[in-house]
């Protein structure tokens, strides 16, 4: 199913193709399936899928409790790249394991808690990569084993592009923002702009019954969890733009400041 042409208009059907498939599991990104199980729970629909494999996009708490709920499933996220250099996924207790059987990874520390992924493949014979710095962040965790039993090492989180944070006026890095839309009713989608330090544009798809309640307690979530002295340009589109990918870009970072500083860590 395409993740471009999900609507109003176009989610009865394929909300009707998946019941007559009856699917064992859903692989898909967070956000689309997100989009389809919101959709399930405000119009009652009912829709069972034992098992959710979510990948590619960064799973937000919001996300994965509307999905189960919806679904009546277990959701298990996923990480991996295209290169085939790196491997990250939940087990069913859901802890994040390396997977150290298909790729031999490094972390290079990017911060107090923040890693970035250097990957070599163990099996893309055609187009072997050796220490191949992905550009994706995670932060590590010093736990011992998993309850799961399995000897892979644990990730803590899995944190996304490394220019996918925010600045603030203060100076401050912020990667954790996909909470934020949490509680704000009507709110489908939202993604973040920022062409400078002092102001971050916000788009925002909502579903109706989004009004100044709604927009105020999501500019009161902005203000706590990124900055106070940031300025809020909040938005209302139809759809928040998908990448050539189909993904859900949840930050576009064209700040001139953290563009520099990636180029000189590259």
């Amino acid at each position: 199913f395409s993740s471009y042409h999900m609507s109003e208009e176009t989610l009865p059907l394929y909300i009707e193709q998946i019941k007559k498939f009856e699917p064992f599991d859903l692989h898909a990104y967070p956000s689309t399936a997100y989009i389809l199980a919101e959709y399930c729970l405000r119009k009652k629909i009912d829709l069972p899928i034992p098992y959710v494999f979510t990948s590619s996009e960064s799973i937000a708490a919001y996300q994965r409790e509307v999905i189960e709920k919806a679904f009546s499933c277990k959701v298990f996220d996923w990480y991996g790249n295209a290169e085939r250099t790196a491997a990250i996924a939940q087990c069913k207790f859901g802890t994040y394991h390396e997977m150290s059987d298909y790729a031999i990874h490094e972390f290079e520390r990017e911060g107090d808690n923040d890693s970035s992924i250097i990957g070599t493949t163990l099996f893309n014979r055609a187009m072997p990569l050796i220490r191949y710095r992905v550009g994706d962040i995670i932060e590590l965790d010093d736990a011992g084993c998993c309850e799961c039993g399995k000897p892979f090492p644990i990730i803590k989180r899995i944190v996304g592009r490394q220019t996918s944070y925010l600045l603030t006026p203060e100076g401050r890095k912020v990667t954790i923002y996909n909470h934020i839309p949490r509680g704000v009713d009507h709110l489908v989608e939202m993604q973040f702009i920022q062409n400078s330090e002092e102001e971050i544009q916000v788009l925002i798809a909502v579903e109706p019954g989004f009004g100044i309640k709604q927009h105020d307690f999501l500019l009161e979530r902005l203000k706590k969890y990124i900055s106070p002295s940031t300025h809020f340009r909040i938005e209302r589109i139809e759809k928040i733009p998908r990448s050539k990918q189909g993904k859900l870009q949840m930050v576009k970072q064209n700040c001139s400041s953290a563009l520099q500083r990636e180029k000189i860590l590259s």
